[in-house]
């Protein structure tokens, strides 16, 4: 099934991608179903007035699991971009991520994405320093049946290490084509090599600056992505985390067509 990231069927007038859409994040809803956009992959931003989302607001969560069932063919997935902004190395107590979880779990959301970027950036000389929250997040995650999918620019290979590490079958990772292209030389082979932990997929495209550009006029090759994703036997969904362009609605559909010939082309 295909899923976007919130926010992304709404206009901003700044050019800022990871918006929440304050006022229209039910209209949203109704402007995926039109597109054919299977589900919205819910997201908080790394700092702010949270009361605007519905995961930090009981009121507006009723609305959710109203208007995500009368619109979305489900609910999937829930990246948390606060800890961009806070280092999860210092988490000492892990209420706020079970109480998302309890929310998560309440609408069947089965998929946690984890950016381990900035405050959190994750590298290859400490991210044996991770692997302690990591432990105790994904026992966490394992309780409510949910799965932890770590977004990050790690190698490969310290990568799987970290992961065999930490020991627990619901620690996994999400593949974004965009980002991970800056990282892995052949993506192809990444992703054969990376295949039993990949559980979800974020569709992005980049230019060599590593700024976002529009689907295939960047330097990932898709060709290669979806070969790979073919040969492992992906079944799980995908997530535009995309340009809005000008007309975001507009974009999103040349978005589908994209994806979907590939999906075709190679049928996954």
């Amino acid at each position: 099934m295909l899923g976007c990231i919130q926010g992304r069927l709404t206009k901003f007038k700044n050019n800022k991608l990871q918006v929440f859409p304050k006022n229209k994040w039910i209209k949203e809803f109704q402007i995926a179903s039109k597109v054919n956009i299977d589900f919205i992959e819910f997201f908080v931003e790394r700092e702010g007035d949270f009361a605007h989302n519905p995961f930090f607001n009981s009121k507006k969560f009723t609305e959710l699991k109203k208007n995500s069932k009368k619109y979305l063919k489900k609910n999937h997935s829930f990246c948390d971009d606060y800890y961009i902004n806070h280092s999860i190395i210092n988490i000492r107590n892990f209420k706020r991520i079970e109480n998302l979880f309890i929310k998560m779990n309440q609408i069947k959301i089965k998929v946690y994405v984890l950016p381990l970027l900035e405050k959190s950036n994750i590298t290859s000389s400490n991210y044996l320093k991770f692997i302690d929250s990591l432990k105790k997040i994904s026992n966490i995650a394992k309780k409510y049946k949910i799965f932890v999918a770590l977004e990050c620019n790690l190698s490969m290979k310290k990568l799987s290490n970290l992961i065999k590490r930490v020991d627990n079958s619901s620690l996994k990772i999400v593949y974004d084509t965009g980002n991970r292209c800056l990282v892995d030389k052949n993506q192809e082979h990444a992703i054969n090599y990376l295949a039993k932990h990949i559980i979800h997929v974020h569709i992005k495209d980049k230019n060599k600056k590593g700024d976002n550009v529009y689907l295939g006029t960047g330097i990932v090759n898709f060709v290669s992505i979806f070969k790979a994703l073919k040969k492992i036997n992906y079944k799980a969904n995908y997530v535009f985390e995309t340009l809005r362009g000008k007309n975001p609605i507009l974009t999103m559909k040349y978005n589908i067509f994209f994806v979907n010939f590939f999906l075709k082309e190679f049928d996954l």
